[in-house]
């Protein structure tokens, strides 16, 4: 599975794709976001994670924010310390929901399905086994 970031994807908002993945490594993905959706880890390095390649270098953190946020100001997300640029924070009902977005491509990775794993304004979250939308 591939990680990469792209700053400026179509032309609108920035974009983090995960792609070029079989369903076994569909799996792994989702048992380490069900992680975080179960609370048994507060935050998870995805780019740390055995089975990811990175592209460009990029470093995504992913933890839980209890916070309340404004999806259309507050962002998914957001620039960290420099250790780590980029963190995707999310409350236990949205790592939820973004594990339920990954669970069909445990089952099949056809190359015309896609999901967007963040619903706000700011920069996405894309899972496709092609890369495409």
């Amino acid at each position: 599975m591939k990680l990469q970031y792209l700053s400026d994807a179509s032309g609108k908002c920035p974009l983090i794709r995960l792609f070029d993945f079989n369903t076994d490594e569909a799996a792994l993905l989702l048992c380490s976001l069900e992680a975080l959706a179960s609370k048994t880890t507060d935050s998870l390095l995805i780019n740390e994670l055995p089975f990811i390649t990175t592209l460009e270098n990029v470093a995504l953190t992913a933890m839980i924010d209890e916070r309340p946020r404004n999806p259309d100001s507050e962002f998914s997300i957001v620039e960290g310390p420099q250790s780590t640029p980029l963190i995707w924070r999310a409350n236990l009902q949205e790592w939820r929901r973004i594990c339920d977005s990954i669970r069909p491509f445990v089952i099949e990775c056809r190359p015309d399905r896609y999901a967007w794993l963040t619903d706000d304004l700011g920069t996405q979250v894309l899972i496709s086994p092609s890369g495409t939308w």
